[in-house]
């Protein structure tokens, strides 16, 4: 699989800001929301039963602490190396491992039962090829859940464009999915089961942005995560087009 070049223009942005952007995972007014949309995503799958993950754009690693009771192995890989030296220093548990390497060139010999993907499919040139090396990457029955960022909401949109243009470590070369074409893409990939779930409708702009003071901040933040579950569990499919994002799941038959 050839390294695209929006992923290697994102390796080199996420190494110049790694020791900033784990700061979103150390700052309580930001690291709730990031903690929710994760765990959100694992749910999605919560009948599944998880033995090992694999996480693709695993950054500074917080994730296997956020899901540090669901698992009984956690692999993260990522292509900036800063961010892997991050994870390696704060979560050198006996069950973790982070390798500084992209999804182009990992060949695990084992298989996982459950891959995640947090905001990294529109980081590449061509999702589908990486699904689908991802899908042989599972276990028989195993599933991939990413959480994207969705098309449907214009105020989202007009506030993602404002964002490209006053913040300068996010990236230009993001793109936007609709629920339609992440199902049609895993479809290819000749997943099975495939469900979108909308997610984050308060408390996403929070895990992107360090908003200060932290103390005022952070109790918004946890008033937000806390509108979300409700919104989440009871009226997320009714009120789908007002989302920030889009958890999509698929199994390998």
């Amino acid at each position: 699989m050839e390294k695209d070049v929006r992923s290697t223009r994102d390796q080199i942005l996420f190494n110049q800001m790694a020791d900033g952007y784990v700061n979103k995972d150390k700052i309580k007014s930001s690291s709730c929301a990031r903690k929710h949309r994760l765990v959100s995503t694992i749910k999605s799958i919560s009948n599944h039963n998880i033995l090992r993950i694999l996480e693709i754009g695993c950054g500074a690693g917080y994730s296997a602490l956020y899901l540090k009771d669901s698992y009984s192995e956690f692999v993260g890989i990522d292509h900036s190396l800063n961010l892997v030296l991050h994870a390696r220093n704060n979560f050198n548990y006996g069950n973790v491992s982070f390798k500084n390497i992209s999804i182009e060139d990992y060949f695990p010999e084992e298989k996982f039962d459950v891959i995640i993907a947090i905001g990294v499919l529109h980081h590449l040139n061509d999702p589908l090829l990486v699904l689908r090396k991802l899908k042989k990457m599972l276990t028989t029955g195993g599933v991939i859940a990413v959480n994207e960022p969705t098309t449907g909401n214009i105020v989202v949109g007009v506030l993602r464009r404002i964002r490209k243009i006053i913040d300068k470590n996010y990236s230009n070369d993001q793109v936007e999915f609709s629920s339609n074409q992440l199902s049609e893409i895993f479809t290819q990939a000749d997943l099975k089961n495939i469900k979108c779930v909308p997610q984050g409708y308060f408390s996403t702009p929070f895990a992107e942005i360090i908003l200060r003071p932290v103390k005022i901040f952070y109790a918004l933040a946890i008033l937000a995560v806390q509108a979300d579950k409700i919104i989440e569990s009871y009226f997320g499919r009714a009120l789908n087009k007002l989302s920030w994002n889009t958890i999509v799941t698929g199994y390998r038959e």
